[in-house]
């Protein structure tokens, strides 16, 4: 119950992002891949980028939502990752900084 009110609110605080699920829910994917959105734009909820669980989270812990825009910037230079290209070559960035291997 704790749960459903949590997602209550935060379906309410970013609407954008529940369109987006619900819009890419069918996109095929192995079980143990979560996909990204790069973008929460309508016209973009369908190009999501597919991810282990493990990287995905690694990937959010530098980057931050730009509501206003409905996309993510990189957190140390607050760059707008405003394509899907420059959203893979950050995480590429990032883990080869961090000699991360998944």
């Amino acid at each position: 119950e704790k749960k459903k009110v949590y997602m209550d609110r935060y379906n309410e605080k970013f609407p954008e992002k529940k369109i987006a699920r619900s819009l890419s829910q069918h996109v095929k994917r192995d079980p143990d891949m979560e996909l990204h959105h790069w973008s929460y734009k309508y016209e973009d909820a369908k190009d999501v980028i597919l991810l282990s669980i493990e990287i995905h989270n690694f990937l959010h812990r530098f980057i931050v939502y730009d509501q206003e825009r409905m996309m993510y910037r990189r957190f140390d230079t607050n760059e707008l990752l405003s394509t899907k290209e420059l959203h893979v070559s950050f995480l590429n960035e990032l883990m080869s900084n961090e000699s991360i291997s998944f």
